[in-house]
């Protein structure tokens, strides 16, 4: 199960010029306060993209061999150091507050200012636990975020254990993602909201996780149509 609690997540809320925040879900982008950064090679994103998902502190070996697992201890501990390098270089000013380095470990530190598209879901999925809980805008945030599979596009050929890891989230998100509402019903003003992504979404070819957010998006729909305190049915669901 991936790890996001280090974290602070601000989706939803007014860009701050001092956040990073990466885009997983459909590909891999990454942005300091609404503006591209561009890294130098794939796998400092990469080193970037595993940290931010789980935090660690991960040892630099464990790393060094994900990524690099063809290479000598030596080689691939320099190669490290060097998407290390250009990791920070990508994060700019925010790079000592998003990296936590010693000599044998690499991790992002708790509270970083970094947002990651896929807590919108880890955290409306920790919130549908709780009885009660009003649900509505966090599953619409995190419909709202999903653009296609977990770093679609993104190939790591020499380092398999990297894919695998990614295909690991992939089956994750689909499964981990919110589950239905138990709740009274939302605002009316959401009502709008669910529709217009249910017509986006029945307009366009499905994966696994856009069917799952649509028949969430369904549910929505019919627990906003009922009445105030009219509990749903145990068809509803």
């Amino acid at each position: 199960m991936p790890s996001l609690d280090a974290m602070e997540g601000t989706w939803g809320k007014e860009v701050r010029a001092d956040r990073i925040q990466l885009n997983l879900l459909g590909g891999s982008e990454a942005s300091r306060g609404g503006r591209p950064i561009a890294f130098r090679t794939r796998k400092s994103l990469a080193l970037l993209v595993y940290l931010a998902v789980d935090p660690g502190p991960h040892p630099r070996e464990r790393l060094a061999d994900l990524l690099w697992p063809e290479s000598g201890v030596a080689d691939a501990r320099a190669s490290l150091r060097t998407a290390l390098n250009y990791m920070r270089h990508g994060l700019g000013p925010s790079a000592d507050s998003v990296v936590l380095a010693t000599r044998e470990s690499l991790g992002v530190r708790r509270g970083a200012p970094v947002d990651v598209d896929v807590q919108a879901l880890a955290r409306a999925q920790r919130l549908a636990r709780l009885e009660g809980n009003t649900l509505g805008d966090e599953i619409v945030t995190a419909v709202a975020q999903y653009r296609g599979p977990f770093l679609a596009g993104m190939l790591l050929s020499d380092a398999p254990d990297f894919e695998a890891w990614v295909e690991t989230q992939r089956t994750y998100w689909p499964r981990g993602a919110p589950g239905a509402p138990t709740a009274r019903p939302w605002r009316s003003s959401m009502r709008s909201r669910v529709a217009k992504w249910l017509r986006r979404m029945t307009k366009s070819s499905v994966d696994a996780t856009q069917t799952f957010f649509l028949d969430l998006l369904q549910r929505l729909r019919s627990a906003l149509a009922r009445p105030p305190g009219r509990p749903a049915s145990s068809r509803s669901f």
